[in-house]
Order: C-alpha cells, then structure tokens, then sequence
C-alpha cells in the first residue's frame, strides 16, 4: 500500500512526461536534416516570435480571464479580473502536478474566498471549455468549407475526429469526476450546467463574443509561430488545423500536449513547410505558450496557496 502512495502518483506524472519525450525524440529522427532544425528555431523572426508570446498572455491573462470573470459575476461571485488572471496562471503549473485536476483551483477558489458551492463552480469551470470546444468544430467546419479539401482528405479528418471523440469524452468524464471529490458526479453536474441556461440573452452573446476572441487569439498564436520560421499557412486551413491540434494535445497522453502538438502540425501541414520548419515552430509554440505559462504561474503558486488555505 505505501508503494503504492508512492510510485502510483510517480507513474502518473513520469508517464505523460516519458510519451513527451519518446514522441518529440521519434520527430527529430524523422527529420532528414537534425542540425537545421537547430539553425531554424535559432534564425527565427523574432519580431514574430514577440508577437506570438504576446498573443500568448493576451489570450491567457485577458481573453480567457474575462470569459471566466463573466461567469463568475453570473454566478454573483465579484471576482476581479485581476483574480481571474491569477487562477489561469496558477493553474499551468498545477496541471504538471495534477494532471486530471489542474482546473480545481478556480473551483475551490469560488468556495474559499467567496463561499460558493463547490459543485456550482465546477460547473462554472466545465461550460467555459464546453463554448471552447463547440466553437472549434464550428471553426473546423468552416475551415474545411472553405479550404475545399479533397473527399479523401476530408473522410481522413473526419474518421481522425471519429477515433479520437470516445478516450476524450471519457477523459473529460473522469476529469470533472475527479475535480468534483464526489460532489462532481454527471447528474449533478448536468443539473449545476443547466443553471446557466437562465442566463440572460445579452450575457450569452457577451460569452459567444468573448469566445471567438479567444479562437480568433489562437489562430493568431499558431499563425505568427509558423510565420517566425517560414511558413505561411492561409486563415483557411488555420480554421481546421487549430480544432485538430487543440483536440488532440489536450489528450492526457502527453505533459501540457507537447509532442502530440508536434507531431499534428507536421502531419497536416505538410504541403506548406520542411518537417523541419514545422517542428521548429511546434516546438516554439509549446515553449512559448505552455511552458512559460507554467514558469510564470511558478512564483504566484505558493502565496496563491496560502491565500486559499486562510
């Protein structure tokens, strides 16, 4: 049983970090040239590269952060934007260390610092990813309409999106059963959810708005690290690509989706860059968006703790 305390959250962590590491090591030895990866990620625009790690933390830090703002104050929780910044940052490098419950901490937030049901901000926590999740299949749909992919390749999308729908949707189940400690059982968050559908009409088209900020910040994210190595990739394909990407990394199969985020854009953007380019700019947007996220929420964690725990 003590083993067991010990090496079971070991594996849990270690695992996704190993695939990371085996998946990214696969994609360099498929490159046919490993030193000009190098030489592309060094030679880098880095007026792009600026650009991209801004729309990083507009997104993060203000997009993101306003739409959670939004359902708190439906909730009648005063949650500053201020505050709601300092939960998305924290919860980067939480998601390091909790893989299945790295979300938790706006919940208990909510419930420590304003004495909301933990449940009801589970909840809360859940439909923001929903509206995320909703609006990316609209934007792939649109991107494919408007690419005019060939039949092949659109019956290989769809069977990808087919295969990959069930271990995400049990994934997300065990999730919100896990953030919940018990109280986030389907029903009751089914019947927390539909608590929001009373929300006035105005507040739904403020958070439809404030989504396709955040979509509209992504593809811009995405664009400007492909740009930083040579790659010009039109809105179009963006459109489609993002959705696969976003879908695929956020698997819990990998740490904070590097190396799935790799190997996606390789495999569909191979007609407009060098593997090697397109690796490059993977890897630029995972340490970039990612990985400095989880660095910046660092020295914010322990006083966030200790604030909670008052």
């Amino acid at each position: 049983m003590r083993a067991k305390r010990i090496f079971g959250p070991l594996l849990k962590q270690g695992l996704p970090a190993l695939i990371t590491a085996l998946i990214l090591y696969a994609l360099y030895r498929s490159i046919d040239d490993p030193q000009q990866l190098l030489h592309t990620i060094g030679a880098a625009d880095p007026r792009f590269v600026l650009a991209g790690v801004g729309l990083v933390l507009l997104n993060n830090l203000l997009a993101s952060a306003w739409q959670h703002q939004t359902l708190a104050h439906a909730l009648k929780i005063p949650l500053t934007l201020g505050e709601s910044s300092l939960i998305k940052l924290v919860s980067y490098p939480l998601r390091v260390v909790l893989l299945k419950a790295g979300d938790l901490n706006r919940a208990v937030f909510y419930q420590r610092i304003y004495g909301a049901e933990l449940s009801l901000g589970v909840a809360a926590t859940v439909l923001v990813p929903l509206l995320n999740l909703y609006l990316l299949m609209i934007a792939c749909l649109i991107g494919i309409a408007l690419s005019g992919l060939d039949p092949y390749n659109l019956r290989l999308l769809l069977l990808v999106l087919i295969v990959i729908s069930p271990p995400l949707a049990i994934f997300g189940l065990r999730r919100v059963h896990g953030l919940a400690h018990g109280e986030g059982r389907i029903a009751a968050l089914c019947a927390n959810l539909s608590r929001f559908s009373g929300l006035p009409l105005r507040l739904w088209a403020l958070l439809v708005v404030q989504t396709v900020l955040c979509l509209m910040l992504q593809v811009g994210v995405l664009n400007m690290f492909l740009c930083a190595v040579g790659v010009h990739v039109p809105l179009a394909t963006l459109l489609w690509v993002l959705p696969m990407i976003q879908v695929i990394s956020n698997l819990p199969i990998t740490l904070l989706g590097i190396g799935a985020r790799e190997w996606v854009m390789i495999t569909l953007l191979t007609a407009f860059g060098p593997r090697e380019s397109l690796l490059a700019a993977g890897l630029l947007s995972s340490t970039l968006d990612r990985v400095l996220l989880a660095l910046l929420g660092l020295p914010a964690l322990a006083p966030f703790v200790r604030r909670l725990r008052r």
